[in-house]
């Protein structure tokens, strides 16, 4: 038999339609279809049929309706009696609704593997399924339930229909279809955002703006919002580049779920969203599929999130693991901000809640096992006895976390911390740590790395807390800043609030502020939050004799060294130096050029090249090269540049002079 609910609710036996008579036995056969297999109880069908008033009649009624249901459907439907209820076992049949799920996953696959020819022929396949509005001739309590899933489903797969087909260059063809979508859908950012790529493609840039600003108005006046990430991102691209050479990037369109599958989690212990929000549209689309392949992974190893693109000849991992997912880069890069944003977004995914511990003190001092667990255990309403030991709280742990939906935000982690005992004992968990070095327990595959904002998306963050007219009146002096705070993300918010909160001061005075290397540092801070506490925190953190290194990369960039710089010349990587540049002694290379990399796996330097020997050189960014100059001064000028705390960090053991 063949069964159909993406438009008219129908059934049909070799070819043939078969006749129900009535919207209440096609809610029946509708709602029996939804369940998948499972049987549903009177109280369901009653709900479904006649809403929060049912007639004293119920089950008689209900008993009728599967009555003809099974007479019109004849021997081949399989409708059998279960307690309280009923079931349909529609296995051997046809159903438009899996055949749809089927070919949207084929299409996504194809997509994640850049055959965006098959992807686009699999998504067309799926949404020439469609015979009008889903459940069309049901009752309208069935409709309110199910039909929104349904149609989110559906626009979802033309958003990532619409993907493929940019990447195949068929701008100009898309645009009729697209302004149509927009039209009937002036809300959804992905629509709108795909038009303007697609006009800026076909040379219609100033249509492309036109719709830009239409929906920015949209925004603001609807729904007191600014535009997302997506949507900003197309009409910076036409800005900037006249003709977009990408498009977003729509998720993969997820099969829709019946209402009762998506409950709301239990708790989410998440902080807030930090807005605005700029400039990792593409990192956090990365997140978010993974954490939300980890939620959908069933029997298969959830803990690669493209483990169905493997080969076919590979072996399957009968154990399947918990998601684990870094988000790392350098101090101030906004990993937090990202790992809680695509938390958030897929918080639903996880019905058994959303915990979040930051795994260091603001001092950047390690919390102890004891007491994350004991934070995590508490939000997961276990209370734990006070005296209780490490050991005997990762049993309470791993029991109260066994075999649930759980998505753990790790924050901060630290090389020497076991986080592998803070990952929750279920298949379908996940967790996203952050952190400034990679870990040996994630992939590269799940390992998303973050740099520098791009310069408009860092001038338009400087903007939005600086405030717009102050610092878009001079982008020259506005892109000397971003230059001065490396592109990072912290650096921007403070300066830019402190540009606010001074309204005598122009966009100008604050660079020639941050010009002086000498005061950078003080002055990348505001309202007893400094980068400079927050990097200082990142060199306690570091070992001794790597530690150590830091005041000769200092003397080496420094004045003493005839670096060169005045208060006006703007930031520079410095010198490129190696291993031989910092000692003496040929023997000493290999230690230091081990304690080199250990900091560049805190992304305090950066490899640059490799030399004549095939030993890495490294360049220090602006900001590591300050912190360095100031470590090599020493207790003399330390009060000129607040550095108390970057004396308390000094080494008790230097390295050997050269």
């Amino acid at each position: 038999m063949e069964f159909r609910i993406l438009g008219p609710v129908e059934a049909s036996a070799d070819g043939a339609v078969v006749t129900l008579s009535g919207a209440k036995i096609h809610t029946v056969l509708a709602t029996l279809l939804l369940a998948r297999g499972r049987p549903v109880t009177y109280e369901q069908f009653s709900s479904r049929l006649w809403g929060l008033t049912p007639p004293s009649s119920m089950h008689a009624q209900i008993h009728s309706y599967i009555h003809k249901l099974r007479k019109s459907l004849g021997p081949a439907a399989r409708l059998t009696r279960q307690h309280r209820g009923y079931q349909l076992d529609a296995d051997d049949s046809v159903f438009d609704l899996v055949q749809f799920e089927e070919l949207t996953e084929a299409g996504r696959r194809a997509a994640d593997r850049g055959d965006q020819r098959t992807a686009t022929a699999k998504l067309t396949a799926a949404l020439r399924l469609w015979r009008g509005t889903p459940l069309a001739n049901v009752t309208e309590h069935l409709a309110e339930l199910e039909r929104p899933p349904l149609e989110e489903a559906y626009l979802t797969t033309i958003e990532q229909r619409v993907t493929a087909d940019l990447a195949l260059g068929a701008d100009a063809r898309l645009v009729p279809e697209l302004t149509v979508l927009v039209r009937e859908h002036p809300l959804r950012e992905r629509f709108r955002a795909q038009l303007v790529i697609a006009l800026g493609r076909s040379n219609r840039q100033a249509k492309a703006l036109l719709t830009y600003h239409e929906g920015r108005r949209l925004l603001a006046e609807q729904l007191g919002v600014d535009p997302g990430p997506e949507l900003s991102e197309a009409y910076q691209s036409v800005l900037e580049e006249g003709t977009p050479s990408v498009s977003p990037t729509a998720p993969a369109p997820a099969a829709p779920a019946t209402a009762s599958e998506w409950p709301r989690p239990k708790a989410v212990f998440l902080p807030p969203n930090l807005d605005p929000f700029l400039g990792r549209a593409a990192e956090l689309r990365a997140v978010e599929r993974k954490v939300a392949a980890a939620a959908e992974a069933t029997g298969t190893n959830a803990g690669t999130a493209s483990s169905t693109d493997s080969p076919t000849d590979a072996p399957a991992d009968p154990t399947p693991t918990p998601t684990r997912i870094l988000i790392t880069g350098p101090v101030g890069s906004g990993r937090t901000a990202l790992a809680v944003r695509a938390a958030h977004a897929r918080a639903d995914l996880f019905p058994d809640g959303v915990l979040f511990a930051r795994a260091t003190a603001p001092d950047g001092a390690p919390h102890s096992a004891k007491y994350l667990l004991t934070l995590l255990l508490t939000s997961l309403d276990e209370r734990p006895p006070p005296d209780a030991d490490a050991p005997e709280l990762l049993r309470r742990y791993r029991l109260a976390s066994h075999d649930r939906r759980l998505l753990v935000v790790l924050d901060d982690v630290v090389a020497e911390q076991d986080v592998e005992q803070f990952v929750p004992n279920s298949p379908h968990a996940a967790v996203i740590l952050t952190g400034d070095r990679r870990l040996p327990t994630v992939t590269h595959e799940d390992t998303v790395c973050l740099g520098p904002l791009a310069s408009a998306d860092a001038v338009e963050l400087l903007a939005a807390i600086g405030g717009r007219e102050t610092v878009l009146g001079n982008p020259a002096a506005a892109r000397k800043i971003v230059a001065y705070c490396d592109g990072l993300p912290l650096a921007l918010r403070l300066v830019g609030a402190r540009l606010a909160a001074r309204p005598l001061w122009t966009v100008a005075d604050l660079a020639a502020r941050l010009a002086d290397p000498a005061r950078r540092l003080r002055e990348l801070g505001y309202g007893g939050q400094s980068l400079h506490g927050t990097l200082m925190a990142a060199v306690r953190r570091l070992p001794e004799d790597v530690r150590a290194l830091l005041p000769r990369l200092g003397a080496l960039s420094g004045p003493e060294r005839g670096s060169g710089r005045g208060a006006g010349d703007g930031p520079d990587a410095g010198p490129e130096f190696g291993a031989a540049d910092l000692v003496g002694d040929p023997g000493l290379e290999p230690v230091v050029e081990a304690g080199l990399e250990q900091l560049a796996d805190a992304w305090l330097v950066v490899p640059s090249a490799h030399d004549e020997r095939g030993r890495t050189r490294f360049r220090c960014t602006a900001l590591t090269r300050l912190v360095a100059e100031e470590l090599a001064t020493g207790p003399g000028t330390g009060e000129d540049r607040g550095t108390q705390g970057a004396r308390d960090a000094r080494p008790a053991r230097p390295l050997p002079h050269p």
